[in-house]
């Protein structure tokens, strides 16, 4: 019984190695390395960037690595909750009261003034507080944050956490 399972087992990795085999073509790229098809766009964006640090400033190139694959940008998301896609969208496009430093500290963004205690929030939303959506310029109101509030609270959106956002109870209407 063994035998056979060590023999089945066998068959397989040699068909799955004359797989990838026959599929796994090669192209010259420049200097004498070969690539995959896949890979070729690569690299042959990469064989234009100058080598040196002076060579990529002087051709304003700038060179960054990213090792996660990204799930989309809304990182208020159970799905997309990663530290990259926070990098490479969520924070640069999607605001809020505040925005968050490299050390840590909360800067004002979208308000001038806010004040908490055990039972209320309350922001003073910036006069020139705007958004650009269709390429309109569109100003920020109370109803931004409601309608934030309201979709991080919904227990049909799986959301990465609703810390704080649960413990507020309503907002006053017409505000």
């Amino acid at each position: 019984m063994h035998k056979r399972l060590w023999l089945l087992a066998g068959a397989a990795v040699a068909m799955l190695l004359v797989a990838v085999s026959a599929t796994a073509t090669t192209t010259k790229v420049s200097k004498g390395t070969s690539a995959s098809l896949s890979a070729a766009p690569f690299a042959q964006a990469w064989a234009n960037v100058p080598q040196t640090t002076a060579g990529r400033k002087a051709k304003s190139v700038l060179v960054f690595g990213e090792e996660q694959d990204v799930n989309g940008f809304n990182t208020n998301l159970t799905c997309c909750n990663q530290l990259a896609g926070g990098y490479l969208g969520f924070n640069e496009t999607i605001r809020g009261a505040y925005n968050i430093n490299n050390k840590g500290v909360h800067i004002k963004d979208l308000v001038s003034a806010a004040s908490a205690n055990s039972k209320t929030l309350h922001f003073t939303i910036k006069p020139k507080a705007s958004w650009y959506y269709g390429g309109k310029k569109l100003p920020v109101t109370y109803k931004d944050f409601v309608y934030t509030w309201k979709n991080i609270v919904d227990p049909k959106n799986d959301v990465a956490g609703r810390a704080g956002y649960n413990q507020i109870s309503g907002y006053p209407t017409g505000a």
